[in-house]
């Protein structure tokens, strides 16, 4: 398989959020997708976890789980930095409490890691679309579309790795 035509991130412009004035509702809306049990803390502290498993056996395969990360750290970056414009404070937690890390999947079977990655990125696929129909500010819903763009693609390389490592099984 040629690793190279992999993509982990989307190469569309992020849209600028043009926050004018608080709204800790929404503040607390986009909390959710940032530090809650389904969100982008959980996803970076999984695929972390996830490099240092399998970049000692396959280097080419946990550099795209570090750059995978590192996408979801841009999300987190992006959505905490939105959360303080809102009026918010981006702490690690969300409505129900705080974050821990009983949240990260640590199993060490690739084949397992890529099932549980891929139904992770559809969930949070749904939780930002479930987000932004509940956004009022048209240039954060512009955000987590940008924010989905990425998501998508990291299902389309976590199936392309499964299928790779399915058949060498």
């Amino acid at each position: 398989m040629d690793f190279s035509k992999l993509l982990v991130r989307s190469d569309a412009e992020w849209p600028e959020a043009v926050i004018e004035h608080p709204n800790l509702k929404e503040a607390m809306l986009l909390q959710e997708d940032y530090a809650a049990k389904d969100s982008e803390t959980t996803a970076i502290f999984t695929y972390s976890f996830q490099t240092y498993i399998i970049e000692p056996m396959d280097e080419t395969l946990g550099h795209i789980f570090e750059e995978i990360a590192i996408s979801e750290m841009t999300h987190h970056e992006k959505l905490g930095l939105m959360i303080v414009q809102l009026g918010g404070n981006p702490v690690i937690g969300a409505r129900n409490g705080w974050w821990n890390g009983s949240y990260v999947n640590y199993t060490r079977n690739i084949r397992d890691m890529l099932v549980h990655n891929i139904k992770i990125e559809q969930a949070a696929i749904m939780h930002y679309r479930e987000t932004i129909s509940k956004l009022s500010n048209p240039s954060i819903k512009a955000v987590l579309e940008r924010i989905i763009l990425d998501e998508e693609i990291h299902i389309v390389t976590f199936k392309a790795l499964l299928d790779y490592v399915t058949f060498w099984k």
